[in-house]
């Protein structure tokens, strides 16, 4: 395995992954928005967004749909290099949404 420079585990993780998935952008914010679609449940927000961001006007590059939705399309970039946390607020609703079911088959050994 490449040595790298991440700070977290998220960004060792899709760094390790990304090369071994088809079906995905590999890109870094493209992976990041295809990996995140596939291994989420689609069935819509269980939680909603936090009080402040409900309340506030996106910037300029906040992702305003889908699983990124809230999140800084900037950060994407940072989260896939291990340089920067996803907030907490995001990382609990991921978890509440992982489909364990499709992580397995998109992470299963491909011939």
């Amino acid at each position: 395995m490449a040595e790298t420079t991440a700070t977290y585990a998220l960004g060792v993780f899709c760094q390790l992954v990304n090369p071994y998935i088809s079906g995905v952008d590999h890109h870094k914010k493209g992976f990041m928005k295809d990996f995140f679609d596939a291994v989420l449940e689609d069935d819509g927000l269980r939680n909603p967004l936090p009080q402040h961001h409900r309340n506030r006007k996106p910037g300029k590059t906040t992702i305003t749909t889908g699983v990124w939705s809230g999140i800084n399309d900037t950060d994407l970039t940072r989260f896939y290099n291990g340089r920067k946390k996803i907030p907490a607020w995001k990382a609990a609703e991921f978890y509440q949404r992982l489909d364990i079911e499709s992580r397995t088959s998109l992470l299963r050994y491909q011939h």
